[in-house]
């Protein structure tokens, strides 16, 4: 919206010192009419009587040389050196609505059409001269990162209690060893080590002969614990022969392993076998 300026110094001026109040008052209302239609100053003859001016006053003004005669009214002096013209007001607002565009089309992501402005070229595609097919491939900033990241080292090998390496190396069964852990831990909260190895160890001997994936996975042997059975029994899918403990007729202590039965040519003992299996390279289970 433009502005009718009055200069502070206006009421001193001598143009203004001999006027009437009427007829400050109209040319101050005048001016204010012209600004807001962008009339460039003229003040038609109707609207002096509408403002609540007449002919008097507007004559007075003319005589001050404040306004003088046009076709069908009045046509303030020096407009275009003070205050604001058609022209300049309209080019200003054009102006402003087309920044104001730009900012709403900013927002929504979308880029006005600027006929004075070539659209934009996607830049023309270089050689990859001088650079290697992974330089070319993978973007700089994933080309630093790849660059930058240490070498992954090696995962460390699981370590286990020496309590529990002792009980483990006793069972006959190797397998699932640390779900075993976690549940050697838990029996080792209510029973003493000592129990545990001669628990294991009289499973051992009642289950001399028997196929090991038909042997108590070594976590059940310790969550049911079996240790505190009078006799451990066997899988009942291969009946065998009853095994009377050591110390008693028909089982024999082996001599390279004490405490473990003596085994023959078909049946060795436990350790004698795993013996003779890491010496073939075998896997033991």
């Amino acid at each position: 919206m433009p502005w009718f300026k009055v200069d502070d110094g206006f009421h001193g001026h001598p143009k203004v010192v001999d006027a009437s109040l009427e007829a400050i008052g109209l040319w101050t209302v005048a001016g204010s009419w012209c600004a807001k239609y962008l009339t460039d100053g003229f003040v038609p003859e109707k609207t002096v009587l509408r403002l609540g001016g007449d002919v008097d006053s507007a004559g007075e003004l003319v005589r001050a040389e404040l306004w003088s005669f046009a076709d069908d009214g009045y046509q303030f002096k020096d407009w275009e050196d003070y205050q604001p013209l058609k022209a300049d007001v309209e080019a200003e607002r054009a102006a402003a609505q087309e920044r104001m565009k730009k900012v709403r089309a900013a927002k929504k992501g979308v880029r006005p059409n600027d006929p004075g402005t070539p659209p934009e070229r996607s830049p023309e595609p270089t050689q990859n001269i001088g650079r290697s097919s992974e330089e070319v491939r993978i973007a700089p900033s994933q080309s630093q990162s790849l660059s930058q990241s240490p070498s992954t080292s090696a995962p460390k090998v699981h370590e286990y209690p020496p309590e529990f390496e002792q009980w483990w190396t006793e069972y006959p069964r190797k397998q699932a060893k640390p779900d075993a852990l976690k549940a050697f831990k838990a029996a080792r909260k209510t029973t003493d080590l000592a129990t545990l190895l001669a628990g294991v160890r009289t499973y051992k001997l009642l289950n001399i002969g028997q196929e090991k994936s038909h042997l108590k996975m070594p976590a059940g042997w310790l969550r049911d614990r079996r240790w505190e059975d009078e006799q451990v029994a066997h899988t009942p899918e291969q009946p065998r022969a009853t095994v009377t403990h050591i110390g008693t007729s028909g089982v024999k202590e082996c001599k390279h392993h004490p405490g473990y039965p003596a085994g023959d040519w078909m049946n060795p003992c436990v350790r004698c076998d795993e013996d003779a299996k890491r010496e073939r390279g075998e896997a033991i289970f």
